[in-house]
């Protein structure tokens, strides 16, 4: 994972982490950018679990976002609209 400077957007380094809950990481960073206004300061991000993804899922949704892609666009609108009406 990399971690940014939310000054300049650059490459920062992680010297330090802490478990701030079960679910939650504080990450200490330092900003490496020399051209950077906050160049050596630290920040705190924090890392966060969200959710599980089934990997068959995942790959499903992928097929299917691709083959929805492929078609031509009338069709997909008609798919849209049916299943709109769905719902």
């Amino acid at each position: 994972m990399r971690i940014k400077c939310p000054c300049c957007g650059k490459k920062a380094t992680v010297y330090s982490r802490a478990l701030t809950t079960d679910d939650v990481n504080s990450v200490y960073a330092r900003c490496v950018n020399t051209e950077c206004q906050r160049f050596d300061h630290s920040f705190v991000s924090h890392v966060a679990f969200s959710h599980w993804i089934d990997p068959k899922a995942a790959a499903m949704q992928m097929t299917l976002t691709h083959l929805f892609d492929q078609l031509p666009a009338s069709d997909r609108m008609a798919m849209a609209a049916e299943l709109s009406a769905r719902v």
